[in-house]
């Protein structure tokens, strides 16, 4: 068996590429005018108006509702994502506290006399207290 070039297999010899490409062309520009005829109709035109007018006075009156409601149920100031306590919450040390502590250190680096000594002190010297609530 002989086997076609491609390039002759893709072609046809009765145009029917045409023929089709035509009545679709064809079908397209009836579609075309039926749809140009229903719009210049003044129904289309006054039933269009209607249904914009609807959707309008509709998201007026939503808007309405949504504020006119808005007024009666304000919101809470506040934290919305309270958590259940589960663990103990620690208790954060006060300013007096911190000038305590502050004041502490100070006088331990005032009582050093030289670098050997403040590199000698401890961590716990520094630390402040912290309280858990029970």
């Amino acid at each position: 068996p002989q086997y076609q070039l491609r390039p002759a297999a893709l072609s046809s010899p009765g145009d029917e590429a045409t023929e089709v490409y035509n009545k679709v062309v064809e079908s397209l520009d009836s579609l075309k005018g039926t749809i140009q005829e229903t719009i210049s109709q003044p129904a289309f035109k006054e039933n269009l108006f209607y249904c914009l007018m609807t959707i309008c006075c509709f998201l007026l009156l939503s808007a309405l509702y949504d504020s006119c409601t808005e007024d009666q149920a304000p919101e809470t100031e506040g934290d919305n994502f309270l958590l259940p306590d589960k663990a103990a919450s620690v208790k954060l040390p006060t300013y007096e506290d911190c000038i305590k502590a502050d004041k502490s250190c100070v006088d331990n680096l005032m009582k050093a006399k030289n670098v050997e000594d403040i590199a000698t002190m401890t961590k716990a010297e520094l630390s402040l207290s912290f309280c858990c609530n029970g």
